[in-house]
This record gives structure tokens, sequence and C-alpha cells, in this order.
């Protein structure tokens, strides 16, 4: 594939933007982040699923093996989500935190290659080493010493009436944790952001505010793209069926979650009467109910987990749409490219000008989150199997104690797919970033506003 050079002459009147090369640590940094954000989606649909098991374990299924293998899973599950999702949330903000100065000192790096001052950073690249990232871990930093700070509060008072070494190593583990994450914030605010004002001194030298304005001058516009395609016949937008797949699973999913939503609703009104109304409270005891009323939790259930299996449904189609809508928009850029025909529809453009992850990929990611989830819930299993509040544990059958034993090494082949999956990744967006550069260098609009 090639381009015709961007514009004659090397005076400043040449300045272009251009996708520059971001090396390998920002790369990785970036497709971390998307698996990330992939891998947490995945952990309100894991423990959604695992609810409606036990759901069905509970209600529809007689007093068996099964139906205690669905109860306890579900409920295990609880911790691991809880565990995982703190963990995640607080690797993100790091990983996020980390990419103004590995975006500067990409930039510094291109600086001390020879990169020509006209050859402007497109801008999401200005935007992205200019900005105070750090501010993403000190948000998530401070949610969570809230929501913690209140859990060590409560388990306090309960780890002082254990024995005293026990006690001790239960309050110091719990201080340690909320003082680690203490610490990220000076860290990322003070140290990071330190090192990278140090790195953009030479990069704003280099690529100085006349440079960007030139290179912003040149932007077309909706209209410019339009007049470009004028007398050209529409073949429509390039993955426009698929898009529109992808709005209706959507919908879909929204519909499929909001019936089972008020489906555990009924079963809750209806079947726990006395329950705590707050979140995360306690269901007491079940109610006894007469044959209509049991019906009608029964159909509520059965309600409550329809919906819920067509909404993962539903979201499993709209990421396959959207693999579809980028693969067929990569297509007609790359044509376009060769052809030299007329740019496509600036919808597209400004798409494809704002870095995202393939969604096969972020599949891959949600998988591991899934797998995660797994693991973690065998894990809290195998800890609490000879615990006398889970003497029920015994009629779940031999098989699931037997498969306690299994929680590390699926976490272990989790954390293995999920290093694979960023690797490759980054592999791909290296390939692809010439291809933005080439439409970029070509077709010069700014990418789309948003996420």
């Amino acid at each position: 594939m090639s381009t015709p050079p961007a514009s004659a002459g090397t005076g400043i009147a040449a300045s272009r933007w251009r996708h520059l090369p971001v090396g390998a640590l920002e790369t990785v940094r970036g497709n971390l982040e998307d698996a990330l954000l992939a891998g947490l989606l995945a952990l309100p649909v894991t423990f959604a699923a695992a609810v409606l098991g036990g759901l069905v374990g509970e209600e529809l299924m007689e007093p068996s093996g099964p139906a205690t293998t669905l109860d306890l899973t579900s409920r295990a599950s609880l911790a691991a989500v809880a565990v995982l999702a703190v963990l995640g949330v607080l690797a993100r903000g790091l990983v996020i935190a980390l990419r103004g100065v590995l975006m500067a000192r990409a930039l510094a790096a291109a600086v001390r290659a020879g990169t020509p001052p006209t050859e402007v950073p497109a801008p999401l690249q200005w935007q992205h080493a200019h900005e105070r990232s750090d501010r993403a871990y000190r948000r998530t930093a401070i949610i969570l010493l809230v929501i913690l700070g209140l859990c060590f509060g409560v388990v306090v008072p309960a780890a002082v009436q254990e024995p005293f070494l026990s006690g001790l190593a239960i309050i110091v583990a719990g201080a340690a944790v909320l003082g680690l994450i203490a610490l990220g914030i000076p860290l990322t605010g003070t140290v990071l952001r330190r090192r990278q004002l140090a790195l953009l001194g030479p990069v704003d030298g280099h690529w100085t505010q006349a440079h960007r304005i030139i290179a912003a001058g040149h932007v077309l516009t909706g209209d410019a793209v339009a007049a470009a395609r004028a007398g050209r016949p529409e073949r429509g937008h390039p993955g426009s069926a698929a898009r529109r797949l992808g709005k209706v699973a959507t919908a879909v999913v929204g519909v499929g979650a909001t019936a089972a939503y008020l489906g555990f609703q009924v079963v809750a009104a209806l079947a726990f009467p006395d329950r705590q109304r707050w979140a995360g409270g306690l269901p007491g005891e079940r109610a006894d109910l007469g044959p209509e009323a049991e019906r009608m939790v029964d159909l509520a259930v059965t309600v409550c987990v329809v919906g819920g299996a067509v909404a993962i449904l539903a979201l499993v189609v709209g990421a396959l749409a959207g693999l579809a809508e980028r693969t067929q928009e990569q297509a007609a850029l790359r044509r376009a490219l060769v052809e030299g025909a007329a740019p496509p529809p600036y919808p597209v453009l400004q798409r494809y000008l704002r870095r995202r992850s393939a969604p096969l990929l972020r599949m891959v990611s949600a998988l591991v989150g899934v797998m995660l989830v797994v693991g973690g819930t065998l894990v809290v299993l195998d800890g609490v199997v000879d615990a006398p509040s889970w003497g029920s544990f015994a009629g779940a059958g031999q098989g699931l104690r037997e498969a306690t034993g299994l929680g590390p090494g699926i976490l272990g082949l989790a954390l293995g797919v999920a290093a694979l999956e960023v690797a490759l990744a980054s592999l791909l967006e290296a390939r692809e970033r010439r291809l933005r550069d080439a439409v970029v260098q070509r077709w010069p609009v700014r990418p789309a506003p948003g996420g």
C-alpha cells in the first residue's frame, strides 16, 4: 500500500498530522488497558449468570447434588467477583496513569530519532502525551479507600475477638493493603508527573504551536469529504449492516437484562418478604407460599433466567457484529488508498482514527474474565470446604470437592491467555498503525469524540 506525499516542501507550511510510532511499552499499555476493561465488564455478566444458576438450583430444581452445587457456586462467586473487581479496577487505574508519561516518552524518542517538525503527532497522540493521566488512579484509589476502609472498620472489631496472633495478622494485612493503595496516589501524581513534564520539554520545543496550527488547518470537514465524494456511486457505509445488527443486539441486551432484573425482584418480593432492603442485605428466611404463589415464583424465575440468557447471547452477537464492521471498514480503507478513490464516508474516517482494540481480542479478554471468576470461585470453595458454616458442601457431591483443586490452575491459565492476548493485540496494533498513518495523511480528519 502506498500513499502520495502529504505535501510538497520541507518548510513549516508542509506541516501535516502523522500517527508516529509510540514504542512497545505504550502499545502494550494501551492493549492492557483495553483487556482490563473487557475483563471487568465480564465480571458482572459472569456474576449474573451465577445468580441465575443459583435461582434455578433453589427454586426450580428438587433438592439434589446438582441443585446444591449451583447454590454453593453462586454464593462463592460473590467473593471471587468482589476481589477480582477490586484488583481489576485498581490495576486499570494504574495502567491509565502510565499513559501520559509513556506517550511523552514515545514522542521524545521520535524527536531524538530525527522526526521532522513538519510531521506533527496526531491530535490524540498529542493529547495523551500532555494529559494528567494520573488522575485516573487517584479517583480510583479514593473510591476504593472509602469502600475498603468501611469494610476494614467492620472487620477490626471481629478480628479483636480472634486469638491475638490471628487477629493481629488480619488487622496488619488490612492496614497494609489500604496503605499500598494510598501510596500509589503520590507515586502517580508526583513521580510520574514530574517525569512526564521533563520528557515534554524537548517535545514542545520541537513541535511548536505554529506547526500544530498549520497541521490542524489542513483538517477535512464533513462537508469537504462529502464534496470529494460527489458524483461517485454511493455504495453505502462499509460495515453498515453489521453496525445495525450491533445496535439491535444492544437493544436486545437491554430488554433481556430488564426482564431478568424484574423477574429477580418479583422472586425476592414473593419468596423473601423479610429480606434486608439495602444493597448487600441478607435475604432472610424463605417464605412458605401457597401453590398459586409458588407458581408465580417459578414463572418469575423462568423469566429471569430466560432474560439473562438472551442478554448474554446478545452480548456475544454484538461483539461478533463489531468484528465484522471493523473488518469491512479496514478493507474499504485499504481499497480506497490503493485505488486512489474518493475518501470513505466521514463517520468511517472519524471512527477509524480513534484507537480501538480488535473486537475479537476484546471477546478473548472477556473470556479471561470469566475464567478468572471460575478459578477464583473454586479457590474460595477450596478454602471453606471444611468450615462449619459450609457443612452442606458435602451435599454437592464429590465431583465439586475434587474440582476445587483446579482453581489455581485455572487462574494461571487465564493469566497466561491474557498475556498472549495482549501480546497479539500489540502486534496487530503496530501493523494497523501504518494503515491509520496512511489514512490520516491522505484524509486528515479529527477523530470521533468519546472513548
